[in-house]
């Protein structure tokens, strides 16, 4: 299904803002965790890492948000790859 948003901004990993906008005609897999210290949400984020492939293949940008900060965020990535 293919829905358009409505345009928001966030900041990434890096703490540098972003936009909808900057993925203007890119297939977007958008993912709204409740956290890290929840064992679903860091299984969720395994599988995704696990089939990141099979999104590149689609040509799908899977991005996530968080209620952590970008720099929490930023370690828990590093640390699970």
């Amino acid at each position: 299904m293919k829905e358009k948003l409505k345009d928001f901004q966030a900041e990434d990993l890096y703490g540098k803002k972003r936009s909808l906008k900057d993925f203007q005609g890119e297939n977007l897999y958008l993912v709204f965790n409740r956290g890290f210290i929840w064992p679903f949400c860091r299984r969720h984020m395994d599988q995704l890492r696990d089939h990141k492939e099979e999104f590149e293949k689609k040509n799908i940008r899977i991005l996530v948000f968080g209620p952590e900060n970008n720099e929490d965020f930023r370690k828990y990535w590093e640390e699970n790859k």
